[in-house]
């Protein structure tokens, strides 16, 4: 009786490289010394790294200008597109984050959330195009669909509900919880509105609305109180 041996040979291509400093690279950086311990996948991701360090950038162009930012978070075709020194960030969703540069410690997650944020720092963004327009507004926390949308130098807001606070560009330390809660406000501060539609027409400072449509025909009145 013959014998047969056979042998089998498993050939598996690979176009991942092993680039630096322990980094995995499923790209080609243009960077020839494209930083430590960074995960970059994607067509341009991370593509002038020079000594950021800890990034994991997922996506085309993600975190393409990054050059020194450190223990950043980019998910999603442009996210995080004009990092160049922001740490600690994280941009989940299509051009989240675009254009922000050395805005550190921001969380935005959705489609174009936190777009055009460039040095704002410690903000929540949550859901498509929540703080859209913010650019240095600090301290900011975004919760529904085009929430603080206009908001531009706004500090200290909260925003909860689909449009809430959607117009306000420089007003702070406002609290808007409902969806188009506040959304004519612009540069009032200080307000509490709670409630749907509270406070939808106020532009006013110091103003507390609590409940449904309270407020409502007020506009530029200051430090009134319906409950």
């Amino acid at each position: 009786m013959k014998k047969f041996t056979f042998y089998i040979v498993i050939l598996l291509g690979t176009s991942v490289n092993a680039i630096a400093q322990n980094n995995y690279v499923a790209t080609s950086p243009i960077s020839a010394t494209p930083g430590a311990d960074n995960t970059l996948i994607g067509i341009g991701a991370g593509n002038t790294n020079m000594t950021g360090a800890s990034n994991i950038f997922l996506g085309k162009e993600t975190g393409m200008q990054n050059m020194a930012g450190t223990k950043n978070v980019f998910i999603g075709v442009g996210a995080g597109r004009q990092n160049s020194s922001g740490q600690s960030n994280t941009f989940i969703g299509y051009t989240s984050g675009a254009a922000t540069t050395t805005g550190y410690q921001n969380t935005f997650i959705g489609t174009e959330s936190g777009f055009s944020n460039t040095t704002g720092s410690s903000n929540l963004f949550l859901g498509y195009r929540s703080g859209f327009f913010n650019t240095i507004g600090n301290n900011n926390t975004f919760f529904g669909t085009g929430s603080g949308y206009n908001n531009t130098s706004g500090n200290n807001n909260t925003f909860l509900g689909a449009d809430a606070g959607g117009n306000t560009t420089s007003g702070s330390d406002n609290m808007f919880i409902g969806p188009l809660v506040g959304s004519s406000n612009i540069s009032g501060s200080q307000n509490t509105f709670i409630g749907s539609n509270a406070g939808l027409s106020a532009t006013g400072n110091a103003n507390t609305f609590i409940g449904y449509r309270a407020g409502y025909l007020t506009t530029t009145g200051t430090d009134n109180v319906f409950l």
